[in-house]
């Protein structure tokens, strides 16, 4: 994954963000979030993690291995009608309604729920290249 090496070794943060079936599947990172007992816990997956870079690599996926992604029909009179994907159109109602700093434990809690609302139900995932991560790199501009 020569992507993830080159990104991991700017030293900033490359956030990735899928709405797309098995997103899981092909992008695969060395560490995987999930929530348990109500606070965000990550394990070690199969990935190799990539050596000697400062930056770190985040992936905000919408469906675990073998699951289709799934879109939605809004309302006409929904402020944004017309066809999007369940999992985006979640994460930017989370986004909106949210501080400068989002809690990704919180963020995952909200789309799986929201996720679950589907006959499908996807399961979105948060899987990134470090360990103990509590916040997502997201906010509006300081003034």
């Amino acid at each position: 994954m020569s992507w993830l090496r080159a990104a991991a070794s700017t030293g900033g943060t490359f956030l990735i963000i899928a709405d797309v079936c098995y997103a899981a599947g092909f992008i695969r990172m060395p560490f995987i979030y999930d929530v348990k007992d109500g606070s965000l816990s990550w394990s070690k997956s199969s990935e190799i993690q990539v050596q000697g870079g400062s930056g770190q690599v985040i992936a905000l996926l919408s469906t675990d291995h073998n699951q289709s992604a799934v879109t939605i029909n809004s309302e006409a009179k929904a402020p944004y009608p017309g066809y999007h994907g369940l999992f985006t159109f979640s994460l930017f109602n989370y986004i909106k309604k949210q501080p400068l700093e989002i809690d990704i434990t919180n963020l995952l809690l909200h789309l799986r729920k929201h996720s679950n609302y589907h006959p499908s139900q996807p399961r979105p995932q948060i899987s990134a290249t470090i360990g103990g991560l509590r916040q997502l790199p997201l906010g509006r501009p300081s003034a």
